[in-house]
């Protein structure tokens, strides 16, 4: 792996490693933003979406900002992965029928999928987080 941090290229038995990564999470909020900190708000808040569903998810890493103006990279984004899940591709009829393609429309229900926004019932994205990294 390449730490773009230290300039240097490592290797690992394992991945995640076992040493110098915390397990984060990091919380939907409204508005589609994400952030470190769960939602502190008691009332029940979610984005819900019918049906249909894909979701895209980006895995971007910021350069730090050192303040030297000469480093051209300061406070880039880059995109690290990225990749788009079907969801509407993975459809099931609501209900048991012999033959999934003899289905007629009618064997097929809606499907709510809402991601939460409240502090008793968070939805979250679990992310290992290499620390300890100094350049």
């Amino acid at each position: 792996m390449f730490e773009a941090g230290s300039n240097v290229w490592k290797r690992y038995d394992t991945w995640p490693p076992k040493t110098a990564v915390s397990p984060r999470s990091v919380y939907m909020r409204e508005g589609g933003a994400l952030a470190w900190e769960p939602p502190a708000t008691s009332a029940a808040a979610y984005d819900a979406y019918v049906s249909d569903v894909d979701y895209v998810v980006k895995l971007i890493d910021v350069y730090p900002d050192t303040g030297m103006k000469a480093l051209r990279m300061n406070g880039y984004p880059f995109m690290v992965a990225n990749d788009v899940f079907r969801a509407r591709f993975r459809k099931d009829p609501a209900k048991f029928v012999p033959n999934i393609f003899e289905a007629k429309p009618s064997d097929f229900r809606a499907a709510t999928q809402r991601l939460y926004r409240s502090k008793g019932m968070a939805s979250k994205i679990g992310l290992p987080v290499v620390t300890g990294i100094r350049p």
